[in-house]
Parts: C-alpha cells; sequence; structure tokens
C-alpha cells in the first residue's frame, strides 16, 4: 500500500452513499428485451439509418438481423437476468428507457442495436455483495483526486523562446 493509499479513507457511510447514488448499476433482475445483430459497422449504419427513417424496429430485425433466432419474433429475446448479459449490452439496457433504441453496440455477437421493452425489474445485488468493489472505486478516485491535485500544485514554467527555437527534421532517410 502506498502512502497515498493510505491517506484515502472511504467510510462505510461513504460506501453505502454510493451504492444508493449508483443502485442502477448493480440491477441484476431481468428485462425484456429485442436487438438486431449485424456482421459489420456498414451493415450497423444501413440498420441505424432504417431505424432513424421510421422503420419499424421488428420489420428491420426480420429482414437484416444475423441472429435469425430472434429475428423470426422480429428481434424479441427470451427475459434475461440483466446481469447475464455481454456486459455492452447490459451497460445499454441499464440507461435505456422503456422503447427506446441504442446506438450501435460492439458485442460478442457483432454489432448491435438493443431495445429495452420493460424496465429491469426491482432486484439488484445486496450492498455486501458489491461493498468491496464500491470501496475499491472510491480509494481509486481519492487517489486520482490526491495525485491531480498534487500535480496541479508543482510549479513548472516553459520557456517559450526555447521551445520555438527547437527544430524537428521530417527528414527519415
Amino acid at each position: 500500500m502506498t502512502h497515498i493509499e493510505r491517506e484515502v479513507v472511504v467510510s462505510s457511510d461513504d460506501v453505502h452513499q454510493y451504492y444508493i447514488d449508483h443502485i442502477k448499476d448493480y440491477a441484476n433482475g431481468p428485462v425484456e428485451w429485442s436487438h438486431i445483430v449485424t456482421a459489420s459497422p456498414t451493415s450497423a449504419q444501413r440498420v441505424e439509418a432504417l431505424l432513424k427513417a421510421g422503420q419499424s424496429f421488428s420489420a428491420v430485425a426480420k429482414a437484416y438481423s444475423t441472429d435469425r433466432l430472434s429475428a423470426i419474433r422480429g428481434g424479441r429475446m427470451p427475459s434475461t437476468p440483466i446481469d447475464k448479459l455481454d456486459p455492452a449490452i447490459a451497460a445499454s439496457l441499464k440507461i435505456l428507457r422503456k422503447g427506446q433504441v441504442s446506438p450501435i453496440i460492439k458485442s460478442s455477437s457483432g454489432f448491435e442495436f438493443d431495445r429495452k421493452d420493460t424496465e429491469i425489474k426491482d432486484s439488484y445485488r445486496s450492498m455486501d455483495e458489491v461493498s468491496s468493489s464500491i470501496r475499491s472505486v472510491l480509494i481509486n478516485k481519492g487517489i486520482s483526486k490526491r495525485l491531480a491535485d498534487a500535480a496541479a500544485s508543482v510549479p513548472a514554467t516553459i520557456d517559450q523562446k526555447s521551445l520555438d527555437s527547437i527544430v524537428l527534421s521530417s527528414d527519415h532517410s
């Protein structure tokens, strides 16, 4: 443990407040959602243009999704616990409101768009389960702040005349 780490104090109240402020980050209840998976960024951009032009999510999923099992259902996926999803998809679904569609997401399946069809059911990992990771986050934030404060207090001067006199050669032969 470094000197700075020892100086950062994180109380149980700090951990509790962080948990309350970031409760959505600890959701693990089921969510109903739909997706359209494409194989490349180019095909994802084509799908994005269709969705922005007002095409229905279901119709675009049926026509373009490479996930054929969900495509035949208009992109609908089975109700899934949020913590069992690809992390990129889970993060997106946590911030979307019901009916919203994500921007292009790079996931383990390809390039996709996700639509939240229902809100995540109220089920969250307990504070006991996540308190050590919260404590680490808060310690790291404290260390970063102390380092930034220390860096800001270091006096530095730049001799602009000397800096301007430096000539860099672009000849690499």
